[in-house]
């Protein structure tokens, strides 16, 4: 069971990776849509940061595939709207930064409330 919700927090922190490949693909339709913040990649990391703390607690409710997918998509959504204006090497930066944040104080804060 540990496996799988481990297994389950990785999956959902590749959306922080998926979010800045489709910010990429996409990235003249966002541009136009949403403009450039200084603040953007301190939001993305505190909130990759947030997040892994407050999953593992999702993991304890009883429909956790849902909320797991609900928060895969939001982490979707805000990592490709939060990468507006960056070129290819910071968002692939921000995004990786992201992504093992989000697993490491996820990993942490699920051991620790075993």
């Amino acid at each position: 069971m540990v496996w799988l919700d481990i297994l389950l927090g990785a999956s959902v922190s590749l959306g922080f990776l998926l979010g800045g490949l489709l910010y990429w693909w996409s990235r003249e339709e966002l541009d136009v849509l949403f403009k450039p913040s200084k603040i953007t990649k301190s939001v993305l990391l505190f909130s990759a940061l947030l997040l892994g703390i407050i999953f593992p607690f999702i993991l304890a409710v009883a429909w956790k595939e849902i909320a797991s997918l609900i928060l895969f998509v939001l982490i979707l959504t805000l990592s490709s709207i939060l990468y507006v204006g960056d070129d290819k090497k910071t968002v692939v930066k921000y995004a990786t930064t992201s992504a093992i944040l989000f697993f490491v104080f996820l990993v942490i804060v699920y051991i620790f409330t075993i």
